[in-house]
């Protein structure tokens, strides 16, 4: 199947291009400051020659743009010469001249200004792409190439030359500082996000969380952007949308695409960073975050002899060939998550450090050969009592409260009288009644948090502030609590926390992702998505975290369950049919019955308070549009109605009377509101912070 993503060769200024506008105006302002030598640094395959060829149409008529491979040049006409020599003919070769004699080769500069003798109007531009960081080391003349070429170069407008370097500069490469320098490093969250969905749009769209779950696996890379783009394309493309669950599943498949590049990475590193990396990767509970110290502690327990400062000067280095990123202290991550997944199932710590002989294991301390001492039937006894004394307590501590109920099926719920609604308190005269919380963000780097403000916008109080992402909050019944989700455990888990922002407490403390949680109208269970089975389950638990239930059990995805207001139904999410679709099910899992049916995708449910309506979010018309209709499928109706953007995330206010989604109708993310009566709409929110996910409540 033809794709839009391509992943088998550099980009042509004829595809799809995204993000370096930064890098090629940082290029275009060196130009017009005269500067003819520039260096442009990037490791493997993060887009360089896919760069270059953009420049053509970038730079104009006044810049002709030569590309020439250095690889070519030295296996062939220049193999064995000294580097002065090998840019030499390049240019030569690059401007279509013959190569220069060995007389000519010793006079550079003079040669090069022979070469344009008459009136120029274009300016040649010679990119010399592909030369290996490792090749600019001291003693194999580079700085005496890269000197005299920029002192040839000072006086001839007519020619200027880019030295595209595969690598990163290093400390000892000082003498290169005064060159004019670009970096090209990975794309942001903004350049990732068009370059996933701009290709396939109309044809497959992507839900938000599944685009920052490609965005933190891919690290920004953009061959492992494309991986993604091509697999879920090709793979999703009839059902017409991706979500999350699609995302983790193509995770293998990308992986294994991918092996040859990350093995390739794995062996371009010395021994001691090999240690310190594995041993970060396989770090359980690290979420690949961690300290030298954190390192250094996990290679202790496996009898390694490394210091912290010796892994400390590692991972300084790892940092610096961008495969780690300093998040501020010492603390470190992955750049590319799915590198440090490659890296757990392909290479251990351990065995990195028995292949060297200065880190290998430690052997235990043997003990002196000598009489064998009597048995020590005294100290046995007691060992004896103390070993059952903790089986006892063990027990009784599993005996408590808390508990984790695994079937086959769904497990039966007792049944439970929902609680009458709770009547709505009635706010001073000129104050909007009710409160929506919602997750917001100034800019792509910073972390998601959560946010509380009046129905109308006004008073908007930030209530988390830490280094994870905080998203997905909804309101209890009465207005006390928030359930959420957050990452600062290291993966996504549900928390509730009250509803000033104190007190978060992590109620799943699971390894697997928890998802989108939902409140029981009686305030006292929270159901909620996770992927402990390897698949998306809907699951429900007391609002304390205890009484966990498995709900579903389905080869396909179920997720965003979401309570009636009388507490006997679910809907939810499945693509359990080929695409996905919202169904209704009884609050104990029983009796899934499908609720939409139409191939464009259809997620993301709301009850209306009386109960008799569902709201949802669909891509029937080419875009994310809010629908609603009755719970017999009648009144089908769009109640967004806006052709141009992506409308997301419904809620129904307390009152049934409208609706607050999160829309880029307006440029960025802002929250909106439409009254249902007169079908007035407002941006309620209209700041410079992203503002997405509202849920409405007293």
């Amino acid at each position: 199947m033809n794709t839009p993503y391509i992943t088998d060769r550099p980009l042509t200024d004829h595809d799809f291009f995204f993000g370096r506008t930064a890098s090629l105006d940082l290029l275009g302002d060196y130009l017009r400051r005269g500067e003819r030598f520039i260096l442009l640094w990037g490791k493997k395959q993060i887009g360089k020659t896919s760069w270059l060829n953009q420049l053509a149409s970038f730079l104009g008529e006044r810049f002709a743009v030569r590309i020439v491979a250095w690889p070519d040049l030295t296996k062939g006409p220049c193999q064995g010469e000294r580097p002065l020599a090998c840019l030499i003919v390049g240019i030569a070769r690059a401007l279509g001249h013959s190569d220069p004699s060995d007389e000519q080769r010793q006079r550079p500069a003079e040669y090069l200004h022979s070469l344009f003798s008459g009136p120029e109007t274009t300016t040649a531009l010679i990119c010399f792409d592909g030369l290996p960081a490792e090749e600019l080391a001291a003693g194999r003349g580079w700085e005496e190439a890269i000197e005299v070429l920029r002192q040839a170069l000072a006086n001839l407008t007519a020619l200027a030359v880019i030295l595209v370097i595969e690598g990163h500069r290093g400390p000892e490469q000082t003498w290169l500082s005064e060159s004019a320098e670009i970096v090209l490093g990975p794309l942001d969250d903004m350049a990732a996000e068009d370059l996933l969905t701009t290709p396939a749009r109309s044809r497959l769209a992507y839900d938000y969380e599944s685009i920052r779950r490609i965005y933190r696996l891919s690290g920004g890379e953009p061959l492992l952007l494309q991986r993604f783009g091509h697999i879920l394309y090709e793979r999703r493309q009839e059902a017409g949308w991706v979500g999350l669950p699609e995302v983790e599943d193509a995770l293998r498949a990308v992986m294994e695409e991918s092996a040859a590049e990350f093995e390739a990475r794995w062996q371009a590193l010395d021994p001691l960073a090999q240690i310190a990396i594995a041993a970060f990767a396989e770090m359980l509970g690290s979420h690949g975050m961690g300290s030298a110290h954190d390192v250094g502690f996990y290679l202790s327990r496996l009898h390694v002899e490394i210091t912290v400062a010796e892994i400390e000067t590692a991972l300084q280095t790892l940092a610096q060939q961008d495969i780690l990123e300093r998040l501020g202290g010492d603390t470190y991550r992955f750049r590319v998550e799915l590198f440090r997944l490659w890296l757990r199932e392909s290479h251990g710590a351990l065995q990195a450090a028995q292949a060297v002989r200065r880190y290998r294991r430690r052997s235990l301390p043997r003990t002196k050969r000598g009489r064998s001492r009597a048995f020590d039937w005294g100290g046995f006894f007691l060992w004896a009592v103390a070993g059952v004394l903790a089986v006892l307590v063990i027990l009784a501590w599993q005996a408590r409260d808390r508990r984790v109920i695994w079937t086959t099926g769904p497990t039966p719920m007792a049944a439970t009288t929902p609680a009458p609604p709770t009547e709505l308190p009635t706010p001073p005269a000129g104050i909007a009644p009710g409160h929506i919380v919602y997750m917001g963000k100034m800019s792509p780097e910073d972390h998601w948090d959560i946010y509380i403000m009046r129905s109308d916008g006004s008073d908007p109080v930030r209530l988390t502030e830490n280094d994870a992402d905080d998203t997905s909050p909804v309101l209890s019944p009465d207005g006390r609590r928030i359930a959420f989700v957050s990452t600062r455990d290291g993966n996504r888990e549900i928390y509730v926390m009250s509803s000033d922002g104190s007190g978060a407490s992590n109620l799943t403390l699971n390894a697997a992702e928890d998802w989108t949680p939902s409140w029981s109208p009686d305030g006292q269970r929270i159901a909620f998505a996770s992927f402990r089975e390897g698949n998306w389950e809907i699951y429900t638990m007391k609002a304390d975290g205890s009484d966990l239930r498995r709900l579903t059990n389905h080869p396909a995805a179920d997720y965003a369950p979401a309570w009636s207001p009388d507490g006997k139904r679910i809907a939810f999410v499945s693509n359990r049919d080929g695409n996905l679709e919202i169904y209704i099910m009884a609050s104990d899992g029983t009796n899934p019955q499908r609720f939409t049916e139409h191939p464009a995708t259809d997620q993301a449910p709301a009850w209306s308070p009386d109960g008799r309506e569902l709201l949802w979010e669909s891509y029937r018309d080419g875009n994310m549009e809010i629908y609603a209709a009755a719970l017999d499928g009648s009144n089908l109706r769009s109640v967004s109605r806006d052709a141009y953007a992506d409308d997301h995330g419904p809620t129904w206010s307390p009152w049934g009377d409208s609706v607050a989604f999160f829309s880029n109708r307006d440029g960025g993310w802002d929250i909106y509101t439409v009254n249902l009566e007169t079908g007035q709409r407002a941006n309620i929110t209209m700041s410079p912070l992203w503002e997405q996910y509202p849920m409405w409540g007293p």
